[in-house]
């Protein structure tokens, strides 16, 4: 059994309670049934609504929530039969070391409104990264796929998970990348998407594989490899001949854009990874991506660091976010709470899921 599995569960816990305005009224409803029925000693009624909330945790692989909820009806003397597969599933679940965007976990739900807003409901969507590290973008795409899509479609990773580019990165990072710890995370964690979705794994450096895609076309690229000049201006001119008409073009980690800033400072430090402008009160950018998205489209439309474009035979268009994104369940509860707290108060997003 996967965490990722599928499951039929029904809208309400009968008699005792009425179905909520969305899966997290029926969760919250379920979860407190469950707890007062253990407490009045209703055994039977309480199995049966925790397990409900259980299948509702999995099915949104809200793996850790599902963890804690199994642990504290088995402490109120509630069991169930299937509780010992639901326990193994996510105790398996994948698990991400040293995240990436952990200062902006709200990307993650733009990026799954990308899925929702290209509306390719109904035919496989074909999404490639460029720059995948551990893989938990790479979940984000196949939840998005699962919810938005139908279920089907492919997800190709570039990355090298070779220590020869980590210089770019901080010690720790660089660390996971030398040891293969990214790279075994990342294998382990393409073990949790459905069974529609496709993960294929281009190892090796972009300059190097990009070519050599020639004749194929994405739905949905993500830029988010090296973030130095000129490499993330290639990388951009090459994925722009792989991306379909009325496709997106997005990245990460375009805190300020070129035109907001000096183009000097931008390139004179075009070579670092990521710096701090002075008399910026802490606001720090990173340049090689300012300056690669800066020449390549100009300005863009960005969310909260997410940038992304549509491309159309007339050239790039700005993207208005609006849709339904999902919360990064798969990541730290931490982070979860303070995705929707920013995806919220932005207020650009029609439902968070």
């Amino acid at each position: 059994m996967t965490a990722n599995r599928s499951v039929d569960r029904d809208k309400s816990a009968g008699e005792h309670v009425q179905a909520g305005n969305g899966r997290h009224d029926d969760l919250d409803a379920l979860t407190g049934l469950g707890r007062a029925l253990a407490a009045a000693g209703e055994i039977p009624g309480a199995v049966e609504a925790f397990h409900k909330a259980i299948l509702i945790l999995l099915d949104a692989a809200m793996f850790p929530q599902a963890k804690r909820l199994i642990d504290e009806a088995r402490s109120s003397g509630v069991d169930h039969p299937a509780f010992d597969d639901y326990k193994e599933a996510v105790d398996s679940a994948p698990v991400f070391f040293g995240f990436q965007g952990t200062h902006a976990p709200e990307r993650q739900v733009y990026m799954s409104a990308a899925v929702h807003m290209l509306g390719t409901a109904g035919r496989p969507i074909s999404i490639l990264e460029i720059g995948t590290y551990m893989g938990a973008s790479m979940i984000t795409w196949a939840r998005a796929i699962e919810r938005f899509s139908g279920g089907i479609g492919e997800i190709y990773c570039l990355d090298p998970w070779d220590g020869a580019d980590s210089a770019q990165y901080d010690d720790h990072m660089a660390e996971d990348i030398q040891s293969g710890l990214a790279y075994r995370v990342f294998q382990n964690a393409t073990r949790f998407v459905g069974d529609g979705i496709k993960v294929t794994e281009l190892r090796g450096f972009s300059d190097d594989i990009l070519p050599t895609l020639a004749g194929m076309t994405f739905d949905i690229i993500y830029v988010d490899g090296c973030h130095l000049h000129p490499e993330v201006l290639n990388d951009l001119r090459s994925a722009d001949a792989l991306l379909s008409i009325g496709g997106f073009m997005c990245g990460d980690d375009l805190e300020v854009q070129l035109h907001e800033l000096d183009r000097e400072l931008v390139e004179a430090n075009a070579r670092n990874d990521f710096v701090l402008v002075d008399g910026g009160g802490g606001l720090g950018f990173h340049p090689g991506v300012t300056l690669g998205v800066g020449t390549f489209f100009g300005p863009v439309s960005a969310f909260g660091g997410f940038w992304i474009m549509r491309k159309t035979a007339e050239g790039y268009r700005p993207v208005q976010m609006r849709g339904k994104g999902l919360l990064p369940y798969h990541w730290p509860q931490e982070f979860v709470e303070q995705a929707r707290r920013a995806v919220v108060d932005a207020g650009l997003l029609h439902e968070i899921l």
